[in-house]
This record gives C-alpha cells, sequence and structure tokens, in this order.
C-alpha cells in the first residue's frame, strides 16, 4: 500500500499515535465502512445523471466567448477610427468645396 499511497510513507510516524488524525483506537472501522460504501452508491447514481461532456462544451463554449468579446472589442476600436477618419476626410472636402467657391 505504501507504493500506491504516498502519504502512507510520510504519514507513517503518526499512525495510532493518542488524538492524532491517524488515531485508529478511537475510529469504529466498521462505521467508517457503512459510509464508504453508501458514498459510493450515492456517487455511482449520481453519475447517471451528470453528462460529463457537458463540462467540456462549456469549456469549448466559454473560450469561444472570451474570443468573440476580444473581436468585439477590436471590432468597437476600428468602427471609432473609422468614424475619425470619416470626420476628417468630411472637414477636408467642405474646405476644399469652401476654396472654390
Amino acid at each position: 500500500m505504501e507504493k500506491e499511497y504516498e502519504f502512507i510513507a510520510i504519514e507513517k510516524d503518526n499512525f495510532n499515535v493518542a488524538n492524532s488524525r491517524y488515531d485508529f483506537k478511537k475510529m469504529n472501522i466498521d462505521k467508517l465502512r457503512e459510509r464508504t460504501n453508501s458514498l459510493v452508491q450515492e456517487n455511482e447514481k449520481m453519475k447517471k445523471f451528470i453528462n460529463f461532456r457537458v463540462d467540456n462544451m462549456f469549456g469549448k463554449v466559454e473560450t469561444q466567448y472570451i474570443e468573440l468579446q476580444k473581436k468585439k472589442e477590436l471590432t468597437s476600436q476600428n468602427k471609432q477610427k473609422f468614424e475619425e477618419t470619416i470626420i476628417e476626410l468630411d472637414d477636408l472636402k467642405n474646405k476644399e468645396i469652401q476654396k472654390t467657391w
């Protein structure tokens, strides 16, 4: 088990030490096994109702949303530049018209 779970080798010195989290004398192993089994069963039931593909789809949609927000900002900046250029050109046109009259 030590190879499978690294924490065992690290926490080995704390096993069966009074008032530690590994004080096995205070624990009721049968109740813990029952609780573990009930949680595993509950987890299996919940897996039937959860669509894991939705989580992946959410990530993709979120990425697309961020990209679209960036494109929207860029478009807004370009629109402002175009409007400024149109105003400048309109002013130049009006000046030229005034010169010719």
